[in-house]
């Protein structure tokens, strides 16, 4: 059974910004020739760009990388897994087609806002943040640990809005934390503060996803 947060990620909602004539700065990972005229080219971008800018970089690596009938180019942002989806693509098959998968700047300062008690009434508003973490890769999500009243609960927001807040129990041994819904998860999903201090997203099988503490 598929992670209940790996579904929910299936709503979200992709946007670009506008793009500017000069190429922004990437740094290429691999180049991997493979048969039959492909090429496979995994970039890292130090941030999300606009799809214009995806652009310019795909135009500029066709280039440099002549010669092959079908040039496939994922692009990947900082602390990125290669093999668990790349967070745009510009394929040229032959044409050009660019595809942003992940989500920009400004849908994650969304998913990451702190609690706030304008417009709708927020009941966490006065709550307070024990932490703060973002994952880009496969939920595009942001997690909000908050205490209010003795209780703690993990906030879980998407560039449109709350998703849910899960009460959670906490657990501490040898120096790692375990969150756990109070009300027991259908798919046995929990949370882990690793050592590092970024969030495990957590199914019975194994660790599916990892949260970035955010600032």
């Amino acid at each position: 059974m598929k992670p209940i947060l790996l579904i929910l990620a299936t709503v979200l909602m992709m946007a670009c910004g506008a793009g500017s004539s000069t190429t922004p700065a990437y740094k290429l990972l691999s180049a991997e020739p493979g048969d039959f005229g492909k090429m496979s080219l995994y970039v890292e971008l130090p941030s999300e760009v606009s799809e214009a800018d995806l652009e310019l970089i795909a135009k500029g690596l066709k280039e440099e990388y002549d010669g092959y009938d079908r040039t496939y180019i994922f692009y990947m942002l900082p602390g990125m897994e290669r093999n668990k989806g790349a967070w745009a693509t510009s394929h040229f098959t032959p044409e050009l087609k660019v595809e942003i998968m992940g989500i920009t700047a400004a849908e994650r300062d969304a998913a990451t806002a702190k609690p706030s008690a304008d417009a709708v009434k927020d009941s966490l508003a006065s709550a307070k943040v024990l932490g703060h973490w973002y994952e880009q890769q496969m939920t595009r999500m942001g997690f909000m640990l908050l205490e209010k009243d003795h209780k703690l609960f993990l906030r879980i927001s998407s560039d449109v809005g709350v998703i849910m807040d899960r009460e959670v129990a906490r657990t501490v041994k040898q120096g790692v934390t375990r969150l756990d819904p109070v009300e027991l998860d259908p798919n046995g999903e929990y949370y882990v503060i690793e050592k590092s201090g970024e969030l495990g997203l957590y199914s019975p099988e194994r660790r599916f996803a990892l949260a970035k503490k955010v600032n």
